[in-house]
């Protein structure tokens, strides 16, 4: 049987550790007063957690021509979880930065194929690894910033050992990171935010994953019985006591592990 569960607490970008933190934040709220719903624009969620201590979060915003992924981490919500509703990975024509929590990097990739009307959908949505080696087409140029746990200045050409393609003719052998940012912050302000604050905010906000439904068993057996490990088993017969004396993630039933 399905049983109810606890509604997530939902969790917004914001962090400002990037120069696109901020606009990121802004589009995920003006979403929001918009019930979720803008014409063009798809929006996918993640929920994590469990028992009582559940969180949701917007996982990626995707539009026509470009693609906004959160799963950076900005931040502990408890012992047992943090909180990754930062923007990791923006994606605008012909172009990609993702950034990373603890510095490293930034990772940028710059379309150099022929037909980008063709290739968008595969340059936004694909992995992009080692494409000379694997004698993939040159669709594509990597940079990185290649530091740790301080802010690389420029991104530099990474053929990774000749693995990827290199710059040729007039492409950049390297990209001022700046730069880079106040361009994607720009984009993103006048093609995604600005866009969407030209629909009405919506009269009421429905709640992003709905309650789930308690469904009554309905089969010929009187007991069913789920095999756990003893951990499981405590844990179970303390809720059934007491719930409070239990961590909110551990006030759940047992999922079991497959064995009946």
């Amino acid at each position: 049987m399905s049983v109810l569960t606890t509604k997530p607490q939902f969790l917004y970008p914001h962090s400002r550790q990037f120069p696109f933190d901020e606009v990121a934040e802004k589009i995920v709220k003006a979403i929001e007063k918009r019930n979720w719903k803008v014409p063009g624009i798809t929006i996918k969620f993640d929920t994590y957690g469990s028992g009582e201590e559940k969180y949701q979060s917007v996982r990626s915003i995707t539009g026509e021509n470009f693609r906004l992924y959160f799963c950076r981490i900005q931040g502990k919500l408890n012992a047992r979880w943090n909180d990754t509703a930062a923007l990791e990975e923006v994606c605008i024509p012909k172009q990609i930065l993702r950034v990373y929590e603890d510095e490293s990097g930034p990772t940028y990739y710059r379309y150099v194929g022929e037909d980008w009307e063709a290739d968008k959908e595969w340059f936004m949505n694909s992995i992009k690894v080692h494409a000379k080696l694997n004698q993939k087409s040159r669709r594509y140029l990597k940079y990185s910033g290649d530091t740790y746990n301080h802010r690389a200045k420029w991104l530099v050409a990474d053929n990774d050992l000749w693995r990827e393609y290199s710059p040729e003719g007039d492409e950049p052998v390297q990209i001022n990171l700046q730069r880079k940012f106040r361009e994607f912050t720009a984009w993103l302000k006048e093609f995604v935010l600005d866009y969407i604050l030209t629909f009405p905010e919506a009269d009421t906000i429905e709640p992003t994953v709905p309650m789930e439904e308690l469904i009554p068993y309905e089969g010929p057996w009187e007991t069913i019985y789920s095999i756990c490990d003893g951990r499981a088993a405590k844990r179970i017969t303390q809720g059934k006591e007491d719930p409070s004396e239990l961590e909110p993630g551990e006030r759940h039933a047992d999922i079991g592990t497959g064995h009946r």
